[in-house]
């Protein structure tokens, strides 16, 4: 493993899903909540 900082504070959610998605790959969504 190896560890990364982002620049910015907040919540990584992660599931995990049937797919062809190998072991020790990481597949991720992050979005930034923004005022409108």
């Amino acid at each position: 493993p190896q560890e990364i900082r982002a620049r910015m504070s907040g919540l990584l959610a992660a599931r995990h899903f049937p797919g062809l998605v190998k072991a020790g790959d990481c597949v991720s969504v992050l979005a930034v909540a923004v005022q409108g």
